[in-house]
């Protein structure tokens, strides 16, 4: 098996930020889904419902 590329995502439904290397845990993919975003009711949207979050993209430094 051989590796092309490393991706984390670290708001679900955003855009996501490609890696050199990534940190493993029990979860997976360190800093990976960690954040979500909500309506002003409480809700989480995603990119199904409202898919203006899929454009925006973040970095997290969760290196360790």
């Amino acid at each position: 098996m051989r590796v092309a590329e490393l991706w984390r995502y670290p708001v679900k439904s955003m855009g996501g930020e490609a890696l050199d290397r990534a940190y493993l845990d029990s979860l997976g993919i360190a800093g990976d889904r960690v954040v979500h975003v909500e309506d002003g009711n409480g809700q989480v949207i995603n990119g199904k419902d409202a898919p203006s979050p899929a454009g925006a993209s973040c970095k997290v430094g969760f290196f360790r």
